[in-house]
């Protein structure tokens, strides 16, 4: 789907979480001009289109929204993953450079195509994976670690597609067990819809990693209980 110049624009700012006014005293232009480009009543001058996509992160070509074809360059992009991937055991356990190469790969893919979400929540399990499993010293880690926030609360933001929302935001909640950050991942997880067990799956991981067992054990009650009583609702 064709979207306008400042549809992008907006979309690609709030992704960076920038408001109007930072991205404004970076680019030293007023206020009213974000807004009037992003409303589609003006554009840049040629002058800040460079300056505009190095704040914004993302190449002049997919600011203006021409060049490139999305479809074979996601194509490209799967089966250079594939390749990396190969060999991959599912637990995990390797301490090599495959999760940093593909998260590499998806970032070149994002400067181009921002919008591409389904490829962001890829990029931000790639982090994610660099975190647990990666042999990075501390300094990239915690660089990877806000990185991944970034991109999942761009998703989370942005993106209108309810089942890749739900992804980022479940996504999200284990990034900050990672920190053992327990408020946010809580607040994220209450934001979580309760169909499916899909909340209370998240708040079982939440104590399980405070080491709650009694609450686990609770939590996975109720699940169970919830569960058979939509069986038996289907079955009736």
């Amino acid at each position: 789907m064709m979207i306008s110049f400042g549809q992008r624009l907006k979309v690609i700012r709030k992704g960076v979480q920038l408001t109007q006014a930072e991205l404004a005293e970076k680019l030293m232009v007023s206020v009213q001009s974000i807004s009037k480009w992003e409303c589609d009543n003006a554009m840049p001058d040629i002058s800040q289109i460079v300056p505009l996509s190095a704040i914004l992160g993302v190449t002049t070509d997919c600011l203006l929204g021409v060049g490139g074809d999305e479809k074979a360059d996601r194509e490209k992009l799967c089966k250079e993953v594939e390749k990396i991937n190969k060999g991959i055991e599912k637990v995990y356990w390797r301490h090599d450079d495959a999760y940093y190469e593909c998260y590499e790969l998806y970032k070149e893919h994002i400067k181009k195509y921002p919008l591409d979400f389904e490829i962001k929540l890829l990029c931000a399990d790639s982090l994610i994976r660099c975190l647990y499993y990666g042999a990075e010293p501390k300094e990239e880690k915690d660089k990877f670690y806000q990185e991944a926030i970034t991109i999942l609360k761009s998703v989370i933001n942005c993106d209108r597609d309810t089942t890749r929302l739900i992804d980022a935001q479940q996504t999200l909640v284990i990034l900050y067990l990672y920190h053992n950050d327990f408020a946010n991942a809580e607040e994220i997880a209450r934001g979580l819809p309760q169909k499916g067990s899909i909340r209370t799956s998240m708040e079982i991981e939440i104590y399980s990693k405070k080491n709650d067992h009694v609450k686990c054990l609770e939590l996975s009650e109720y699940a169970c209980n919830e569960a058979v009583h939509h069986y038996l609702w289907a079955l009736a």
